[in-house]
């Protein structure tokens, strides 16, 4: 849950280190008339999309489910928090579902849902709001401290009140600041569940299946009835005397 003071600084210091910026940290399937999927699988906002475009895309779902499936560690606040505003304000039923990891601002993100899915090997991490400023005057400093103050106080009330329970956003306060660490705490799915910050844990479904019993070719000597062989008068055998030849095989 990064807060950047100024977008266009860090564009430009972006391009100065050489990094390389991406278009496709989301992708939407909407091809289903009944359910559409949304897939938030990188950085959110930053080194992609802005949350403008992600919004502009959802707004054309008429799909009456919505899946959205997250496996991120997190990225811009503000990019995050309108993507969490424009998912919750959608008239779909939209299910989150955190495949792998939902950290950070990705773990807001998740709190969107009218049900909120942890796979039962995905986890979910909460921090306090981080970022730095450029100038690095005092006076940029005192202020990133008060909107950083404010950023984290925001999230714990976001998760208190997915929890049912408004009185627990200093609990939340307490795990995302960890000790003074900003280390934040880390859940599995059950654990996530417990604290209130998902609903339920799922296993995915196995796609394979049990292999088709083979035909079994009779046992010769279990396909004999010893109980008729037994009852049978040994006058009514045919006796023959073995050939060289059989005896040899």
């Amino acid at each position: 849950m990064e807060f950047l003071r100024e977008r266009e600084a860090f564009a430009q210091l972006v391009n100065k280190a050489g990094l390389i910026t991406r278009d496709n940290w989301y992708e939407i399937d909407n091809s289903a008339d009944d359910e559409a999927t949304i897939y938030i699988y990188s950085e959110i906002g930053w080194f992609g999309a802005s949350a403008e475009e992600f919004v502009a895309e959802l707004r054309d779902i008429t799909a009456p489910k919505i899946s959205v499936r997250i496996n991120s560690y997190g990225g811009s606040i503000f990019e995050g928090i309108a993507i969490f505003n424009a998912i919750r304000s959608h008239p779909a039923h939209i299910t989150t579902q955190v495949d792998a990891i939902a950290a950070s601002i990705a773990s807001v993100i998740a709190q969107a849902g009218d049900n909120r899915v942890m796979l039962d090997s995905s986890e979910m991490m909460i921090h306090e709001a981080t970022g730095f400023a450029t100038g690095a005057t005092e006076s940029d400093m005192i202020e990133l401290a008060a909107i950083l103050k404010k950023q984290t106080e925001k999230i714990a009330e976001i998760y208190a009140k997915r929890k049912g329970d408004g009185r627990s956003k200093n609990h939340f306060l307490t795990l995302m600041r960890a000790g003074g660490t900003n280390l934040g705490t880390w859940f599995s799915a059950k654990e996530a569940v417990s604290e209130g910050i998902a609903d339920e844990v799922v296993i995915p479904k196995s796609k394979t299946t049990e292999p088709a019993e083979e035909a079994k070719t009779p046992d010769p000597v279990s396909a004999v009835n010893f109980s008729d062989l037994f009852n049978t008068d040994p006058d009514d055998f045919e006796w023959s005397t073995p050939t060289d030849k059989e005896i040899l095989v």
